[in-house]
């Protein structure tokens, strides 16, 4: 059996593609600086304790640093990103999307570390991080959807213009009171 990966032609169904890549782009990157701010003025005292961080919606105790280690390269990915988007480069989008794949797959991994065992301890906590889990794993798995369709469109350099006005429009001609003609 074969599946393929869907191919988005537009984002949120409304959207362009380059403009919802951007779109989501800057959300990331005005979410990524605010947890970096919010970290440093949290460290600012002792950067050696342990701090309760979430990362791509997995939750985990950590050192201070690690998370704005880890934010601060998103913030590095993300600019990356936006000017990936805004000039159409296929390299950084080619970039971002491998970085996205990376790290989405190595918080994957990390669920099952850090949660395994609290899984069978801890249920209905369990289940309220797994549903943040479940919606930071969606929001970054359609963002790489939707580069890896950009990323088709750039490569087959087909330029497509679409059409807004997509449905027949019929002017009925203004014979009288409104009655039908027939």
């Amino acid at each position: 059996m074969r599946v393929e990966i869907p191919d988005c032609k537009r984002c949120c169904c409304f959207v362009p593609l380059r403009y919802g890549i951007i779109f989501f782009g800057y959300l990331n990157l005005i979410f990524a600086l605010l947890v970096v701010s919010l970290e440093t003025w949290l460290a600012v005292g002792d950067s050696s304790k342990l701090t309760m961080t979430m990362y791509r919606g997995l939750s985990f105790y950590t050192q201070m640093w690690l998370p704005v280690f880890l934010y601060i390269l998103e913030i590095v990915f993300n600019i990356i990103l936006l000017i990936g988007a805004h000039l159409k480069q296929k390299s950084l989008l080619r970039i971002y999307y491998y970085y996205g794949i990376t790290t989405t797959l190595a918080t994957f991994f990390t669920l099952f570390v850090v949660k395994h065992r609290q899984i069978h301890h801890e249920f209905e906590n369990t289940i309220i991080d797994l549903s943040f889990v479940f919606c930071g794993f969606a929001l970054q798995i359609y963002l790489l959807l939707l580069i890896r369709t950009e990323l088709k469109k750039l490569q087959t350099g087909q330029l497509s213009f679409i059409n807004h006005v997509s449905e027949v429009i019929v002017d009925a001609p203004h014979w009288g009171q409104g009655r039908n003609p027939l």
